[in-house]
């Protein structure tokens, strides 16, 4: 959850700095600030005798399959909110 808290108000920094960060910037913030990440954390915990100690511990290194779903629901969701970010003046 700090970590999604960290990412969120970056976006904020670079919003009121109207700083574009550099596409790789991006996608590391992404990462966390997907959602999808914590989701996807409480999901597994949620899933009774598969939810062992290994298997939270291997999804905490944020393996590349997780950071890679990551990636693309952020991508997913910029994608579909663009054109509604623009209207409010959000995105150039």
């Amino acid at each position: 959850m700090k970590k999604v808290v960290k990412t969120y108000f970056q976006e904020a920094k670079w919003y009121h700095e109207k700083k574009v960060p550099t596409m790789e910037q991006y996608i590391k913030n992404g990462i966390a600030s997907s959602g999808y990440l914590l989701l996807a954390t409480t999901f597994w915990l949620g899933m009774g005798k598969q939810a062992t100690k290994e298997a939270f511990d291997w999804i905490s290194t944020e393996p590349p399959i997780l950071a890679a779903s990551c990636i693309i629901a952020r991508l997913l969701n910029d994608l579909l909110s663009q054109e509604e970010d623009q209207k409010r003046g959000d995105a150039p």
